[in-house]
């Protein structure tokens, strides 16, 4: 659990913010016009700023060992030929 928390709470950055302002302002706006594709536009939003995923790409998951990946040296990888 204090994982998850730590997760949503690092790596904040400019887009992130933008989503969660974007999401924010259609949520409003569907609660005051009661329109359901508004709501789950704002949600999509929503959802990308707080867990920090994107529609696609690289950034879609989380990583929590990516710097550790990075730090393997390519001594420590295995290689087998194929005949």
């Amino acid at each position: 659990m204090n994982t998850f928390i730590q997760s949503l709470s690092a790596g904040w950055h400019p887009l992130r913010f933008i989503y969660l302002i974007i999401g924010a302002m259609l949520m409003t706006q569907a609660w005051m016009s009661k329109d359901l594709p508004f709501a789950l536009v704002g949600g999509i939003f929503l959802y990308q700023s707080i867990f920090n995923t994107g529609c696609c790409g690289m950034s879609g998951a989380f990583r929590a060992n990516a710097k550790e990946e990075s730090q393997r040296s390519l001594q420590d990888t295995d290689y087998t030929e194929i005949k």
